[in-house]
């Protein structure tokens, strides 16, 4: 094996890349100089086929991405192509709500017709419960007041219910009879790696 040879294997992947990159930046260098130079033959252009034979070369080492790695990848693109596309959404319902004239903190719908579109906007408001106060203000209104305000609605603690699950069965499948349970729809995260 070359001296050059041994010295091409040591290079990480990423420096492969490089090289061949600088390698094949230097090849069109030097066709565009001949050209202009009127030189489109000679020793310029095979120092320029040189150049390109061994970025071939140095590509060749490289590994080939696999099939998870390009779907990896249009996932990430995708992804990002999500992102721009919700960020350009978000100022254009900016713009219409502005230009309708609602305002932050209203609520209500707010309509307009112009010759093109009819345009309305929605404020919202949201509210939550403050737990902590609620037995508090439990005791300063009548309870059907109360119960038709607030809603008690069951909720499933998975935690629990797996180390049930684990811990009794039999109770589990009690539980069971009133759970449904559906496929959730499956997540996949791309991380890419430091030298790639």
């Amino acid at each position: 094996m070359s001296n050059t040879a041994e010295k091409i294997e040591q290079l990480s992947p990423e420096a492969m890349r490089t090289r061949a990159s600088q390698l094949r930046q230097s090849a069109n260098r030097i066709r565009e100089m001949a050209r202009y130079a009127d030189l489109g033959s000679g020793e310029e252009m095979a120092q320029a086929d040189r150049l390109d034979i061994e970025a071939a070369r140095l590509e060749a080492l490289l590994p080939q991405p696999t099939e998870l790695d390009l779907a990896a990848q249009a996932l990430r693109e995708a992804e990002e192509s999500l992102k721009a596309a919700q960020a350009t959404r978000d100022a254009a319902m900016f713009r219409v709500v502005t230009l309708l004239g609602l305002k932050e903190g209203e609520e209500g719908t707010t309509s307009l017709k112009t010759e093109y579109f009819k345009v309305s906007a929605t404020g919202k408001l949201t509210r939550s419960l403050d737990e902590e106060r609620l037995e508090e203000v439990q005791s300063q209104v009548p309870q059907d007041l109360f119960a038709k305000v607030i809603e008690y609605k069951p909720s499933l603690n998975l935690k629990a219910l797996r180390a049930v699950e684990q811990a009794n069965p039999a109770a589990y499948r009690v539980f069971a009879q009133a759970i449904t349970v559906k496929p959730g729809k499956p997540t996949a995260k791309v991380e890419p790696l430091e030298d790639k």
